[in-house]
């Protein structure tokens, strides 16, 4: 028997009264996945540009937490990529792809898509 059957067969017994959650009807909402559930799930790591997508995906996702906490602007400086606050995935991702489609300067002041490292 696996430690998680006997600690769920000693919760039973000692609580048998109690609301049972099994861990097939547990459901986390994305917001609560770590930084490094959340890069598994969107950057390819055998990519050349891994880096790069890794701190776009950082400051994209920490800033739109600080968007969507109500809490003071002292309180908004304190939370970073793994604070367990909500953030719109949806808005997450458009403003990675808008920066995946920004144009910067590059060789010969020629246009060129990608990010600068300023931003």
């Amino acid at each position: 028997m696996s430690s998680y059957s006997t600690s769920i067969s000693e919760y039973r017994t000692a609580f048998p009264s109690g609301n049972h959650i099994d861990i097939d009807s547990l459901v986390l909402p994305y917001w609560l996945l770590n930084s490094e559930e959340l890069q598994d799930m969107f950057i390819e790591s055998n990519e050349e540009q891994s880096y790069n997508q890794i701190a776009i995906l950082k400051k994209s996702i920490t800033d739109n937490r600080r968007e969507h906490f109500d809490g003071t602007d002292a309180e908004k400086e304190l939370l970073h990529y793994d604070s367990p606050t909500f953030f719109d995935i949806h808005e997450v991702m458009g403003a990675v792809r808008a920066k995946n489609e920004e144009m910067v300067p590059g060789a010969n002041n020629k246009e060129r898509k990608g990010h600068s490292m300023e931003s």
